[in-house]
């Protein structure tokens, strides 16, 4: 993306100094146009010079300087504009800022804002958010009358909150968010199975980060969402084999489920734990695992071939660079029975090293020439897709 901010500067003293002479009519067509790219360079400093050059200029550029405001270099301004003092007349200080906001990212903020802030400014910028990253430390459950009232809210992420927040009063709060889609739990969440079956869901929530802690012995009775088909594992406190197996044994997971990934990020995980997935979840098109705990045992499965079409294989579960858990041949055999869906191998990029490249190599070979044999048709117009891939495509793996 090229840097709009020299061009800007010579743009505004070139109308500067021709301003002098004569006034100089843009249509707003056209600003908006330059605005937009501007936006698109990701420079607040930039769009904000550009609502101080006249007021047509404002009217075109407010919009895109509040969508997704930057609050990490600039959090008491925003908060004093958007969310005044109580004391403050909000007439005076809050022109319907709030309202413009739609990307809200709070994530690189520690210490700066407080519970009591953190929720008025949630409550002023409710209108139009789509998208909220929540704060370390100043989320809490004062932010859950604001937070129920975000009807355009898609995306919600409390991953990083520290404080522990009841798991029944925060689904409550989420309830009646129709258009909620993505949550992702704190890691302090404590399940509880019986309390919160009576709650609903979002209407429209499809995938869940999972993290905290869960009661063994009750999750098969857990109430998943209805429209869930994206489940990620990370942050869990037991992700051993019995305790992986209660969490997906689910009928509901295992037939509406379709990615699921396993951080390394978790505990008491086992190679037995990713061995149970396909057991459970035959219809998984997507699953993301760490590189040593994917061994053989994986693919040495007779029984019927599996639906899964994307495999990522994540950095491993130990500090130190592990070695992978399977070997080549392993997935290659398995491309005739137990994985013969398979299109795409992600690895993630701590394996792009040359004691790899073979590896590498011969998955992907064994990948192209498996659909060129069965599929020359689609093989030639999906072949970049085929194959292995040294990233790691979430979104794209996500896909249904």
């Amino acid at each position: 993306m090229p840097n709009y901010w020299n061009q800007l500067q010579y743009v505004l003293i070139f109308t500067s100094k021709m301003s002098q002479r004569t006034e100089i009519f843009l249509p707003t067509e056209i600003i908006i146009r330059i605005v937009t790219f501007v936006a698109a360079d990701g420079s607040q400093l930039c769009l904000h010079a550009c609502c101080l050059v006249s007021r047509q200029w404002y009217s075109a550029s407010v919009a895109l300087l509040y969508a997704e405001p930057d609050v990490q270099h600039a959090f008491e301004k925003f908060t004093a504009t958007v969310c005044p003092p109580i004391a403050t007349s909000r007439s005076k200080t809050d022109p319907g800022l709030g309202n413009l906001v739609r990307i809200l990212d709070m994530s690189p903020l520690v210490h700066h804002s407080t519970n009591s802030v953190t929720a008025r400014l949630l409550g002023r910028v409710k209108e139009n958010l789509e998208v909220f990253i929540a704060p370390m430390i100043s989320f809490s459950v004062n932010s859950f009358a604001s937070l129920s009232k975000c009807y355009n809210l898609s995306e919600l992420n409390l991953s990083l909150v520290y404080p522990s927040l009841p798991f029944v009063r925060l689904k409550k709060a989420i309830r009646n968010l129709n258009k909620l889609e993505f949550l992702s739990l704190p890691r302090s969440t404590a399940i509880l199975v019986e309390r919160s079956a009576c709650v609903q869901w979002p209407p429209r929530l499809r995938h869940i980060r999972f993290s905290g802690r869960f009661p063994i012995n009750s999750m098969e009775s857990f109430s998943w969402p209805e429209q869930l088909s994206s489940l990620t594992l990370v942050g869990c406190i037991d992700l051993s084999v019995n305790a992986i197996s209660t969490l997906i044994c689910s009928r509901h997971l295992g037939r509406q489920l379709r990615y699921l990934g396993i951080s390394y990020d978790n505990k008491f995980l086992q190679p037995e734990s990713i061995n149970a997935v396909p057991r459970f979840l035959p219809n998984l098109r997507s699953l993301s695992v760490p590189g040593d705990l994917l061994q053989d045992d994986f693919f040495n499965n007779n029984g019927t071939p599996l639906s899964l079409e994307y495999l990522a294989i994540e950095r491993a579960t130990t500090t130190n660079m592990s070695p992978l858990g399977f070997s080549e041949r392993s997935l290659i055999s398995a491309l005739d029975y137990g994985l013969s869906n398979l299109r795409s191998v992600f690895f993630d990029p701590v394996y792009s090293t040359p004691s790899y490249s073979v590896i590498f190599v011969s998955i992907n070979d064994a990948l192209k020439a498996q659909w060129k044999r069965r599929s020359p048709g689609e093989f030639a117009s999906q072949e970049s897709k085929i194959g292995t891939f040294f990233t790691i495509q979430s979104r794209f793996m996500r896909n249904e």
